[in-house]
């Protein structure tokens, strides 16, 4: 009974956090919209800011000080994972948000979730349940009813909304094999420990990424005066 409430309490908690992490998400890309910032410039200010933050977070912690472990241990799966995961994810979210609406690229990007049950299956062999396959076939179309609601004059063949869209479902494609590859290192060192050399690295990766594609470079200590 006692290890049915506690799992019950963690279940409770690892939704919580799995909906403020959500909440968070969308409400900055509303932010950053509105701040006048556009595109892939917008990724880097964000991982800049988020992994000083993070790694603030990881040095409070005595578990998760040691943020080099990871490195040190298995560097050809934590480097690749932070450069080519969440960061490269968030950069074509980000770009994606040039050509299709903010609605139209969150709408897209909540398909993640059904990727993810996909890559699990094709990487781990996991048995795809049937509550997940219908629940799955019911997210597929209320995105679909989502994006042709008052978007379907807007999908022109070419258009720059369907180069938003399709660069919004590349960004989920990418985050869900990120969230399955990255899990077991999660389980090892730990989620702050992760997450934050997920930024911190990341940042890393975009501002030379822009830099060199966009030519944007980004200067944090002009932060201030932007607030």
């Amino acid at each position: 009974m006692d290890e049915n409430k506690q799992n019950s309490s963690l279940a409770f908690w690892a939704y919580l956090a799995a909906f403020l992490g959500v909440f968070g998400h969308a409400t900055s890309e509303f932010f950053s919209v509105y701040s006048g910032l556009k595109g892939p410039e917008v990724s880097v200010w964000r991982f800049t800011i988020g992994g000083a933050a993070l790694l603030v977070v990881a040095l409070f912690q005595k578990e998760s000080r040691n943020l080099l472990q990871p490195i040190l241990e298995k560097p050809l799966k934590v480097i690749p994972l932070a450069v080519f995961g969440m960061s490269m994810a968030q950069l074509v979210f980000h770009w994606s948000l040039d050509f299709a609406s903010v609605v139209q690229v969150a709408t897209i990007v909540t398909t993640m979730p059904i990727l993810v049950v996909v890559v699990e299956r094709i990487i781990n062999k996991t048995t795809i349940s049937a509550p997940k396959v219908v629940s799955g076939i019911g997210a597929f179309i209320g995105v679909m009813l989502l994006l042709t609601d008052g978007y379907l004059d807007q999908l022109e063949l070419g258009g720059s909304s369907l180069i938003g869209m399709a660069l919004a479902l590349c960004c989920a494609a990418v985050g869900a094999l990120y969230l399955v590859l990255v899990r077991p290192l999660i389980q090892e060192y730990g989620a702050v420990r992760m997450t934050a050399l997920t930024f911190i690295i990341g940042a890393f990766a975009l501002w030379i990424t822009v830099h060199l594609v966009w030519e944007i470079s980004v200067n944090p200590l002009t932060l201030l005066a932007m607030l």
